[in-house]
């Protein structure tokens, strides 16, 4: 059995190597995918720490306004006290009222 042509190619192996070319297109293809994603996250990582970095800054600075905001609600505090008690001086005693079933 010889061939008429030679150099012709059978279809299973011109199959094998167009499925050989596609495998190394996919794999190139899948490198630059990780690598435009790599970059995307990179990206955003880089935005995470400015959040993070801006959020630790002004944690101390929050902790110096809360002083004074102690100070003021215990000044209110106590002149609510005050007022308070002169009400109830001013208010007759409540008598007890039974409640009726």
């Amino acid at each position: 059995m010889t061939k008429d042509k030679p150099e012709e190619k059978g279809f299973l192996e011109l199959a094998g190597e167009a499925m050989t070319v596609l495998g190394h297109e996919i794999v190139a293809g899948k490198d630059k995918l990780m690598e435009s994603a790599a970059e995307k996250i990179t990206e955003v990582k880089k935005a995470i720490k400015k959040k993070i970095s801006k959020k630790k800054a002004a944690a101390p600075a929050k902790s110096k306004s809360a002083a004074p905001k102690k100070a003021i609600k215990k000044t209110v505090k106590k002149a609510v006290a005050k007022v308070a008690k002169k009400v109830s001086k001013k208010l007759p005693a409540k008598k007890a009222v039974r409640k009726k079933k």
